[in-house]
């Protein structure tokens, strides 16, 4: 492969840059916004937190994470008029039959995007003193 051809198989063509200009991120997750701007910084593409466009946190009511990402991303380009891109994430724990699973608590209200130990969780997250210690 040409240097060339490695360079263009790793950002996105000009044309398709220019012609998304400006794609508002359906989070006000600033970590988020951090973790987009560094995957498509190199592709010329101005994201937008959607809080700066005035909308709303999307409902999450699906069973399923991509259900959810998807419902947000339609929500915020409905909004806006323009494309959007969104991510839904969290914790499935085996040992946990699948909890807190895709209605888990979102860490929407952490400033830095990390969750908190839900309750089922706090047993397996306690450290462990050994007796006598």
């Amino acid at each position: 492969m040409t240097d060339r051809a490695s360079e263009s198989s790793r950002t996105m063509p000009g044309s398709v840059a220019r012609s998304l200009g400006r794609v508002v991120v359906a989070s006000n997750n600033a970590g988020k916004l951090r973790e987009f701007a560094a995957l498509l910084g190199d592709a010329g593409i101005a994201l937008v937190a959607q809080g700066e466009l005035g909308v709303p946190e999307a409902e999450e009511p699906h069973p399923t994470f991509i259900e959810n990402a998807l419902a947000k991303a339609r929500h915020a380009a409905t909004l806006t008029g323009m494309p959007a891109l969104a991510d839904d994430s969290g914790l499935c724990v085996h040992a946990l039959g699948g909890a807190p699973g895709v209605l888990g608590t979102p860490p929407a209200d952490e400033p830095d995007g990390v969750w908190d130990v839900p309750p089922p969780l706090h047993a397996a997250a306690a450290p462990s003193i050994p007796s006598g210690a």
